[in-house]
């Protein structure tokens, strides 16, 4: 099992999404770029929770992480579990 976090911006455009440049960072945190292709937009990002047993939900720190950039989906992977949320805006 991986014990840092990697992750992603989550791009689209008006056909379909895709990940933008992976990002690694630590046990407990990862700086994920937003940039994307040329003529997509970041709408979310998805990331790693590693550690033993189901971790697969954003924390709150990720939630507000979210929401100051404005971003409207949030996805986390914790062993064979991913799950997607949706972020309400302030």
């Amino acid at each position: 099992m991986n014990d840092i976090e990697v992750g992603a911006a989550i791009c689209c455009s008006p056909k379909r999404c895709v990940l933008g440049k992976q990002s690694t960072g630590t046990r407990n945190r990862v700086l994920i770029s937003l940039d994307c292709p040329k003529g997509f937009k970041a709408r979310g990002t998805i990331h790693s929770h590693p550690g033993p047993g189901d971790r697969a939900y954003l924390s709150t720190a990720d939630i507000i992480n979210l929401q100051r950039a404005r971003l409207s989906v949030g996805c986390v992977t914790s062993g064979k579990i991913t799950r997607c949320f949706r972020i309400k805006r302030k």
